[in-house]
Order: C-alpha cells, then structure tokens, then sequence
C-alpha cells in the first residue's frame, strides 16, 4: 500500500475511470513531486482518498499512454454513468442495481432472444458516460484487455474473447477456438479459458474492431477512430489533441510516419477531407492548431462520405496525387512533406506519371478506357504534369507562412467561378453548379450547398474571398461508375477531391479551411 519505483520489469494492472467534474477537480487524488516521498512510506495509501496536475510530470504522462496502456495485463474500467467517485458497485457498502441487465422490459417484444440480451457489454459499456468522455477513447482502444465495471455485473473482453458474470452457463457443448500462441494470450491456455464463468466466444464478426488495436492496422482504422473520439465529450476543449496523443503514438508506428495535428503526415492528402456531421464550428481555445485539423471542429467529424453508401473501405480511399505539400514545421520551419504519392492502387510518383505519355493502367471495374482516361486528364488544368511543373513556391507566400506555425503550403487552386444558366429555376441545384478554371468547365460541384457559396461567389467589384482547393484526384464510387456506365457516360468515372477555403482580405496567400466535397470531372 505504497508506491514504489520499479527496478526491473514489473506485471501490472491499469485502471480508467472518470474524474470528479471540473469544478471539484481539486480533490482529485493525485501522485505529484511534492508527495512522492509521503507515499513511498509503508502503508501511506491506506490513508488516501482514492481516487475522491504535477505540472512538470504530466507532459511525459500523456506522452506514455500507449506505452502505459498497452503494457498493462489488462486495464480496469469503471463504466458507469456517474463521476461522483463513489466507489465500484459491489464494494464496500457500494451496492449494485437490484435487476440484472440481461432482461429486457416484458413490454419489448423481441421473439430472437426471447426477454434476454446477453451483449452487457453493447448495452452498458458503449452507452455508458465513461464511454462518451474523450480521454477514456485512447485508454479503451490501446488496452489488451479490460475488466469492465458497472452498476449490474463484472465483464471482460480481449481481442478474442469476452466473458460475462451474469452469463454462467456450463461451457460444454459449445465450439473450440483455436487459439494462437500470441502475447495477449499467453496467460491463459484453451483449457483455461473454457473453465472460466460466462466466457463465450462471438465470432470475430461480433467484436467491435474498433476497439482493438492490431498490427495491420490501416488508414481505415485511423478514420474510424477519429469519427469515434469526435463523438466524445471534454471539459476542456484545449484537450482536444491531448486526449489522443497514445491514439497517435500507435498510428505513428503503424503506419509508419509522424502525426501533424491529429493526422498521419504519410497519408495527409486522405485525411484533409473530414467532414463534419453537423454546423460547422471552430473551437475558440486552440488558435495553435491549424484549420486543417480536424482537431479545431466543435462538431463530430467523418470521412464516411468518401466511400461508396457511406462505408469507407480500401478502394475509397485510393487516390491520384496532384499536390505537393509543404509544411511550417514549429520545430525546424519550412518542409517538404513525405505524403505517399500514387495513381490509385500503383504506388507511383507524380514525376513518374507527368513522365509518362499514358496512365498507369487501372484493373478496376467499370471504367473508361485508358486512352479516354488519358485524354481527360490531359484536359485538367490540375494533372500530374501541370503539378509536376508548379512545384516552386511563391517567395511571398513562404514568408507569410512562417509567421504561422503548422501551416500548409502548396500550389493548387482553383476559382469560384459558375457556369451562366438560361434556366433560373435551376439555381438552387447544387448538382447544376460547374466549376470554371479560366473560362473552361473542370466539372460539376457535389457536396456543398450552391446557395451558401452563391451568395459568397465573386461579382464584379467584389474580390474573391472563397477558392477551391485541389487536394488529390479519385474514382467515383463503384454505384457511380456504373449508373455512368448504364446511361453510356463511361467518361465521368473521375472526381476531384477539393477543401473549399475562405482567404484573409489583410493577409494574402492566407486561408482558412471552411468544407471538403468533389468536382465531378465532365470535358
């Protein structure tokens, strides 16, 4: 019952529960310089609340929450729907709820499970209050295994397994699982695991993936994880890239780059188009992170609308690279950002592609021939040889970026400018708004609201305050490509991905991101 400093490798158990609110933080128990010694004495902890900010430790603490978190034998979860500090349910005078969670109200008609839910941890831990707060995310994701606790019943779960104190059935009968010689399962043989009470094994179609953290670990995985913790609740909002810090030290390291603000610099031209799900906002407390990041939303953010009915998968996410992207570096000033550059599935560079007389040949599904392909984006005023000759930055432009640190800088742009109609009827049809590059027609906008940019788009006497901004290139979905395919338009199977950006009247070449949404390609 004191604390020790640890001389050799040591097994140890986390523990993640909500702190009192902001107004009574201070009784908060806390491990601080000025008490180490106190506690290090026998039995000290006997006499403290637990658990009713060292200012020069608790940087490198959050900076360790992957570390702390993955390295634990498993990590107690108090999942309740209090932050009073109570106590657990179940100990010491602190009672648990008189009806088990495992039956539904006589008035739900459910013939499937007839009165039972068995799924206690869907039912109580997701929709539990410690489940909606930020800074539980990163410490429920990089957990090997939790022990959760809540107002009705004991529940644990693994990457491969869960086990339920009000499920206690006898484990004979039920199907083996072949279970591999892994670390997170090297406590526990096949054997074992069916001897313990409540275990069952759901398949691994029923675990939540995105709660499990593994080695092949995609860009998929990071956009979901980021639509899951925009979802969650902070009491201060300056917490917002804090509370993620362990999320991104493990992407990091899975996929194999650093993170900018909340987003893998690898893969920075993908994850520039979140979008947010409801009235765009930006948070007031963190003027330090860039309008890029989609750390500075006040709403929850998604990439859900890049794939195909709203489902991100592989393919969505493949792109054609059209930017070179530079960076304003706090630490060492401007850089050339080491984005992976690519033509949808062929890892290729845009010199390459700018080289090339031809496309790289495409293999998928419902798409133009690759002379037709070619000869399109031959017509872009944004393609790989365009892009591939524009890489010098404006002098000008680099200056001003330096007085703003976590900067983007970069050369792509395309004007606000419609397409006249004949038919005014037409007008609040955003499908009908063309984007014009010099008098040409680039495509048609999708996405974004005609009439909110209508009422912004340049007139004569009024300068331009609103521009597009080419982040990359793309296929249509699969459903567009082939409702395209089945009116004979084969040649509108491309899009451009683009960031809708307001610009600063006192200060040129300075932007802010307002939306993301895509040019469909027509010529």
């Amino acid at each position: 019952m004191n604390i020790i400093e640890p001389v050799a490798q040591i097994r140890y158990v986390a523990l993640s529960y909500m702190w009192n609110p902001a107004g009574s933080s201070q009784n908060n128990f806390q491990l601080e310089m000025k008490n180490v010694r106190d506690l290090e004495v026998a039995g000290s902890l006997n006499e403290a609340d637990i658990p009713k900010d060292d200012v020069e430790l608790k940087p490198a603490q959050i900076a360790a929450m992957d570390n702390i978190y993955r390295s634990a034998t498993f990590t107690i979860a108090v999942a309740l729907n209090s932050p009073s500090g109570d106590g657990l349910p179940g100990y010491q005078r602190r009672p648990r709820d008189l009806y088990s969670s495992i039956w539904r109200p006589p008035y739900d008609a459910d013939v499937e499970t007839r009165g039972i839910n068995p799924n206690g941890i869907e039912a109580l831990v997701n929709s539990s209050l410690w489940n909606r707060r930020g800074w539980t995310f990163q410490e429920r994701l990089l957990s090997r295994r939790c022990l959760f606790i809540t107002e009705h019943q004991v529940m644990f779960r693994c990457s491969q397994a869960e086990a339920s104190e009000e499920l206690t059935w006898s484990p004979q009968g039920r199907a083996k699982h072949n279970w591999s010689a892994t670390p997170d399962t090297d406590l526990i043989n096949e054997d074992e695991i069916y001897q313990i009470p409540g275990y069952f094994n759901p398949g691994p179609y029923s675990i939540q993936a995105g709660y499990t953290v593994k080695d092949t670990a995609s860009l998929i995985d990071y956009c979901e994880w980021v639509k899951d913790y925009m979802l969650r609740q902070l009491s201060y909002s300056t917490d917002i890239i804090n509370a993620f810090t362990g999320v991104a030290n493990i992407i990091s390291k899975l996929l194999a780059c650093p993170i900018l603000y909340g987003l893998p610099e690898r893969y920075l031209p993908q994850s520039l188009l979140w979008s947010c799900s409801g009235e765009s906002g930006r948070r007031g407390e963190v003027p330090e992170i860039p309008s890029w990041s989609w750390a500075t939303s006040l709403s929850p953010v998604n990439y859900d609308w890049i794939g195909q009915n709203h489902h991100l998968s592989k393919d969505s996410l493949e792109i054609a690279s059209l930017v070179y992207f530079y960076y304003q570096d706090p630490t060492c000033g401007l850089r050339k950002l080491e984005t992976q550059e690519q033509w949808i599935h062929h890892e290729i560079t845009v010199e390459e592609v700018a080289g090339q007389t031809k496309l790289p040949v495409l293999t998928y599904k419902k798409l133009p021939t690759n002379w037709k392909s070619s000869r399109d984006w031959e017509s872009c005023p944004h393609n790989s040889s365009q892009v591939f000759l524009r890489q010098a930055l404006d002098a000008e432009a680099c200056r001003f970026a330096a007085m703003f640190p976590g900067a983007l800088v970069f050369n792509t742009s395309l004007g606000i400018d419609f397409r006249s109609r004949t038919n005014s009827e037409k007008d609040g049809n955003s499908q009908d708004a063309s984007i014009c590059h010099e008098g040409e027609t680039v495509g048609r906008l999708n996405m974004m609201s005609f009439e909110w940019i209508n009422t912004r788009r340049t007139t004569p006497g009024n300068k331009k305050l609103f521009d597009f901004i080419v982040i990359c290139g793309a296929l249509q979905p699969l459903s567009t490509r082939k409702m395209y395919s089945f009116l004979r338009l084969p040649d509108q199977a491309w899009q451009l991905h683009v960031m809708l950006v307001e610009r600063l009247v006192c200060k040129p070449f300075v932007a802010r991101r307002v939306d993301v949404g895509t040019i469909s390609m027509c010529y």
